[in-house]
């Protein structure tokens, strides 16, 4: 018992860097293409798969009015992200974006955890090209 109050501090902070260290690693691994993941939005390149497209289309919701945590955003990316496992082939062909299907597993595993930060609705209109109008997503066209 001794012995293990006189190492503690040292257990202490070995067990803090092995956390910063999986977390760090973590975020690495959950990103994919221009838009999926933290922080992972970079606005002047185009999506490179089905589920970066609804991953930036996740982040556009959350910058309109009542967005940032919406509910129906995270709903809205999870529809997307199922659809994509469902019906989305990989293919090679150049004219057609791939899939991203692991990705899109990854996505509903990871929105399957998180909890519904407020019940605010997101205000309508606007369409960009990328950014479906509220309540679609990219198979409800």
């Amino acid at each position: 018992m001794h012995t293990i109050t006189r190492y503690k501090p040292f257990l202490v902070v070995v067990m803090a860097l092995t956390l910063a260290f999986w977390a760090n690693l973590a975020q690495a691994v959950v990103q994919h293409g221009n838009y999926c993941g933290i922080d992972n939005n970079q606005w002047g390149n185009p999506p490179i798969s089905a589920i970066d497209a609804a991953c930036r289309n996740h982040d556009l919701c959350y910058m309109r009015p009542g967005g940032m945590g919406a509910c129906v955003c995270d709903r809205i990316l999870i529809a997307d992200a199922k659809n994509i496992i469902q019906h989305c082939q990989d293919v090679e062909n150049p004219a057609f974006l791939p899939c991203g299907k692991g990705f899109a597993e990854l996505v509903v595993a990871a929105f399957a955890l998180k909890p519904c930060q407020n019940n605010q609705f997101i205000a309508p209109g606007g369409h960009d090209g990328w950014f479906w109008p509220l309540g679609q997503g990219l198979f409800s066209h």
